[in-house]
C-alpha cells in the first residue's frame, strides 16, 4: 500500500500578475488595473475585466489590500475614537452608536477602526499619522469633553482631513457636532414634574464638565423657575451607583423630595433602587424620572426622554463619506446639528400625595 506524505518546506505561493495575465490572455498591466482598481483614461471593456477576475478566481488570488488602497487613494477605513475618560464602552448610549454607525460603515463598503484616545495614543499623535499614512479616511470622535481639545484643534488645523464630532462637549474648532438637544430634554422633565404640582423636586446632575449634563440641568432649571419651583441640584456622575447614593441621603432626611430627576437613565434607576430598600414606593410617595431611554424593557417604564443616537452613528458616517467623496468642503455644514429628544411618560411619576 503507497503512502501519501506531505512535504514540511511546502508553503503557498498565491499566484503572480504574470500568471493571471496568461490564463486571462491580457496583458499584466492590465490584470493591475483591475485588482487594483487604477483609474486610467482608458477604460477597460467590461468582458476584459470579467476574464480577469475570473482567472483570478480560478487561481485563487487575493488583492493586496495594501496596494489596492495606494492605488485608489482611499483606504475604506474610518476610525471611531473615544476618549479614555470619558464614560467608556459600558456606556448604552455610545453601543447603541457605535452599533448604527458599524451597520451604515458597513453597508458603504467601509470598515470601523475603533480607538481609544489615552496618553499613548495622543504621545505618538496618532490622530494624525492615521490621515497622513493613509491608514483611515475620516474620523469620527466621540463624547469628547473641553480636555480633548488640543487633539481636535490639531485635526481641525489640517484643512480638510474628515472628522465629525458625536456627542461631544469640546469645541469643535469648525468642525461639524452631531449632538442630542439635551437642554429640552432636561425642560421635558421638569415640565412634566411641575405640572404634576412637585414643590421638592431634585435633580441629580452629572459631572459639570461634561455639556449633556450642563445643558440638561440648564433646561430643568429653566422650565421649573416658569413654574415658579427651585429644584435642588446635587452633582453625581452617570452611573446608577451614584444616583443610589445620593437618593439615599435626600430621601432620608425629614421632609425628603417628592420628585426626582436623574440626569440619565442609569441615575434613575440607581433612585428607584434607593426608595424600594427605604420602603418608599414609586411613584405613589416619589416620582422618578431619567434621560436617554436607554431601558425601554425596565418595569415599571420609566417616565424619560429618547435620544436618538443611532441617528446620530448613521448620520456620522453619512457626513463624513459625503465629505471623503467630495461632496462637501471643509466649512460647510459645521454648524452643530442639534437633534430633537421625544418625550416618554412612564409608570414611575405621579401627583404627590397628600401627605407630603
Amino acid at each position: 500500500m503507497s503512502k501519501l506524505t506531505c512535504d514540511q518546506n511546502t508553503t503557498y505561493r498565491p499566484p503572480s500578475i504574470r500568471e493571471i495575465a496568461r490564463r486571462a490572455g491580457v496583458s499584466p498591466s492590465t490584470v493591475s488595473r483591475v485588482v487594483n482598481k487604477r483609474v486610467t483614461t482608458v477604460p477597460i471593456a467590461e468582458n476584459t475585466r470579467k476574464k480577469v477576475l475570473e482567472a483570478c478566481r480560478r487561481l485563487n488570488y487575493q488583492p493586496n489590500i495594501h496596494a489596492t488602497r495606494l492605488f485608489a487613494g482611499r483606504s475604506n477605513s474610518i476610525a471611531f475614537v473615544v476618549p479614555q475618560d470619558t464614560v467608556g464602552f459600558s456606556d448604552v448610549n455610545l453601543g447603541k452608536t457605535l452599533s448604527a454607525l458599524s451597520v451604515s460603515a458597513a453597508a458603504a463598503g467601509q470598515e470601523i477602526l475603533l480607538l481609544t484616545v489615552d496618553d499613548r495614543f495622543l504621545r505618538s499623535r496618532k490622530h494624525i499619522s492615521l490621515f497622513r499614512s493613509r491608514s483611515i479616511d475620516g474620523m469620527l470622535i466621540w463624547g469628547a469633553t473641553p480636555q480633548h481639545e488640543a487633539f481636535i484643534g490639531e485635526l481641525a488645523q489640517q484643512g480638510n482631513w474628515p472628522v465629525v464630532i458625536v456627542n461631544g462637549s469640546s469645541a469643535g474648532k469648525g468642525l461639524p457636532r452631531l449632538l442630542v438637544d439635551n437642554r429640552a430634554g432636561g425642560a421635558m422633565m421638569a415640565e412634566h414634574l411641575c405640572s404634576l404640582k412637585h414643590q421638592r423636586i431634585a435633580f441629580l446632575s452629572g459631572p459639570a464638565t461634561v455639556m449633556a449634563s450642563t445643558a440638561r440641568l440648564e433646561g430643568f432649571k429653566a422650565a421649573c423657575e416658569r413654574f415658579g419651583v427651585e429644584p435642588e441640584v446635587v452633582e453625581g456622575d452617570f452611573t446608577l451607583e451614584s444616583g443610589r447614593a445620593l437618593a439615599e441621603q435626600l430621601l432620608s432626611r425629614p421632609k425628603p423630595p417628592t420628585a426626582i430627576a436623574g440626569v440619565n437613565d442609569s441615575v434613575a434607576l440607581g433612585v428607584m433602587e434607593a426608595a424600594d430598600a427605604l420602603g418608599i414606593r414609586v411613584p405613589e410617595a416619589l416620582s422618578v424620572t431619567g434621560g436617554d431611554d436607554v431601558f425601554p424593557y425596565y418595569r415599571p417604564a420609566l417616565t424619560t426622554f429618547h435620544a436618538p443616537m443611532e441617528e446620530l452613528g448613521r448620520d456620522g458616517v453619512r457626513l463624513l463619506l459625503e465629505w471623503i467623496e467630495g461632496n462637501r468642503s471643509t466649512r460647510e455644514d459645521s454648524q452643530d446639528s442639534y437633534y430633537p429628544v421625544t418625550f416618554k411618560r412612564g409608570a414611575t411619576t405621579a401627583p404627590p400625595s397628600e401627605s407630603n
